[in-house]
């Protein structure tokens, strides 16, 4: 399986947004001695890509854990992505 690069454009606050809470889950990583699915070696781009997967999952897998936690953030933006009929 290959990999797509994706890029986005935002705005420097939410950059900069990104990249604080990248750090703190990094922070939490190590204050936690590693346990974190993802190690201590998040930037803004793995963070988002991390997201990414998990939202992938509402439709690959979508019994998991990640994808119940990102549906319920769809739907609190009035996205109820259950499945529907083509």
């Amino acid at each position: 399986m290959g990999r797509t690069k994706i890029e986005l454009e935002l705005d420097h606050a939410t950059v900069e947004a990104l990249a604080e809470l990248a750090a703190r889950c990094n922070h939490c990583s190590v204050v936690g001695d590693g346990f974190a699915s993802h190690g201590a070696t998040f930037s803004a781009a793995t963070l988002l890509a991390m997201l990414a997967e998990d939202a992938a999952k509402v439709v690959t897998e979508p019994e998991s854990w990640q994808s119940a936690n990102l549906r319920q953030v769809l739907a609190s933006h009035g996205y109820l992505v259950n499945r529907f009929e083509q």
